[in-house]
Protein backbone atom coordinates (compact mmCIF):
# COMPACT_ATOMS: atom_id res chain seq x y z
CA UNK A 1 0.00 0.00 0.00
CA UNK A 2 1.51 3.30 -1.62
CA UNK A 3 1.07 6.06 1.28
CA UNK A 4 0.65 9.91 -0.33
CA UNK A 5 1.93 12.33 1.63
CA UNK A 6 0.03 15.59 2.69
CA UNK A 7 1.76 18.68 1.17
CA UNK A 8 2.24 20.60 4.44
CA UNK A 9 4.59 17.70 5.18
CA UNK A 10 6.55 17.84 2.25
CA UNK A 11 8.58 21.09 3.22
CA UNK A 12 9.69 19.34 6.36
CA UNK A 13 10.68 16.51 4.73
CA UNK A 14 12.54 18.04 2.74
CA UNK A 15 14.56 19.61 5.42
CA UNK A 16 15.13 16.00 7.49
CA UNK A 17 15.87 14.08 4.57
CA UNK A 18 18.68 17.36 3.41
CA UNK A 19 19.83 16.95 6.87
CA UNK A 20 20.40 13.24 7.05
CA UNK A 21 22.11 13.15 3.24
CA UNK A 22 24.83 15.95 4.76
CA UNK A 23 23.97 18.79 2.56
CA UNK A 24 23.81 22.42 3.34
CA UNK A 25 21.31 25.14 3.52
CA UNK A 26 21.94 25.85 -0.08
CA UNK A 27 20.72 22.50 -1.14
CA UNK A 28 17.55 22.76 1.17
CA UNK A 29 16.45 26.71 -0.23
CA UNK A 30 17.11 25.12 -3.57
CA UNK A 31 14.80 22.58 -3.26
CA UNK A 32 12.21 24.83 -1.79
CA UNK A 33 12.28 27.44 -4.86
CA UNK A 34 11.91 24.40 -7.13
CA UNK A 35 8.88 23.53 -5.12
CA UNK A 36 7.55 27.07 -5.11
CA UNK A 37 8.18 27.69 -1.09
CA UNK A 38 10.69 29.81 -1.09
CA UNK A 39 10.47 32.63 -3.24
CA UNK A 40 13.08 35.61 -4.21
CA UNK A 41 12.10 39.35 -3.73
CA UNK A 42 13.46 41.67 -6.49
CA UNK A 43 16.35 42.57 -4.40
CA UNK A 44 17.68 38.93 -4.59
CA UNK A 45 16.84 38.00 -0.85
CA UNK A 46 13.79 35.50 0.13
CA UNK A 47 10.84 36.61 1.50
CA UNK A 48 9.32 33.50 2.90
CA UNK A 49 12.28 32.14 4.24
CA UNK A 50 11.52 28.89 6.87
CA UNK A 51 15.35 29.23 7.58
CA UNK A 52 17.71 31.48 6.79
CA UNK A 53 19.09 31.95 3.40
CA UNK A 54 22.34 33.50 1.94
CA UNK A 55 21.00 37.66 1.44
CA UNK A 56 21.97 37.64 -2.54
CA UNK A 57 21.54 33.52 -3.20
CA UNK A 58 20.72 33.14 -6.64
CA UNK A 59 17.41 30.57 -6.49
CA UNK A 60 15.61 28.97 -9.30
CA UNK A 61 12.35 29.25 -10.15
CA UNK A 62 9.67 27.28 -9.23
CA UNK A 63 8.93 24.07 -11.49
CA UNK A 64 5.14 22.77 -12.06
CA UNK A 65 5.94 18.74 -11.13
CA UNK A 66 7.88 19.80 -7.65
CA UNK A 67 4.86 21.65 -6.66
CA UNK A 68 4.19 19.93 -2.67
CA UNK A 69 0.63 18.67 -3.91
CA UNK A 70 2.57 16.76 -6.53
CA UNK A 71 5.21 15.39 -4.31
CA UNK A 72 2.91 12.03 -3.83
CA UNK A 73 5.56 9.94 -1.74
CA UNK A 74 9.38 10.05 -0.56
CA UNK A 75 10.83 9.00 -3.18
CA UNK A 76 9.67 12.17 -5.65
CA UNK A 77 10.84 14.27 -2.64
CA UNK A 78 14.21 12.81 -2.88
CA UNK A 79 13.51 13.42 -6.49
CA UNK A 80 13.67 17.10 -6.14
CA UNK A 81 16.62 16.68 -3.89
CA UNK A 82 18.55 15.20 -6.39
CA UNK A 83 17.79 18.35 -8.79
CA UNK A 84 18.58 20.55 -6.49
CA UNK A 85 22.12 19.24 -5.85
CA UNK A 86 22.62 18.71 -9.76
CA UNK A 87 22.02 22.43 -9.89
CA UNK A 88 25.12 23.35 -7.93
CA UNK A 89 28.52 23.99 -9.69
CA UNK A 90 30.88 21.20 -9.10
CA UNK A 91 28.07 18.64 -8.63
CA UNK A 92 29.99 15.93 -10.12
CA UNK A 93 33.02 16.18 -7.62
CA UNK A 94 31.32 15.67 -4.53
CA UNK A 95 32.54 13.08 -2.46
CA UNK A 96 30.80 11.30 0.21
CA UNK A 97 31.79 9.28 3.40
CA UNK A 98 29.25 7.09 5.40
CA UNK A 99 29.82 7.28 8.82
CA UNK A 100 28.97 4.35 10.66
CA UNK A 101 26.81 4.87 14.15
Amino acid sequence: VIQFLPSSSVPLLMARYVRALGFGQNILNTCLALAGILEQNDEGGDTNAPTRATKNAWLPSAIESAHPSKLKTPAHVLAVIVIACKMCAGWEDWAFCRQQP
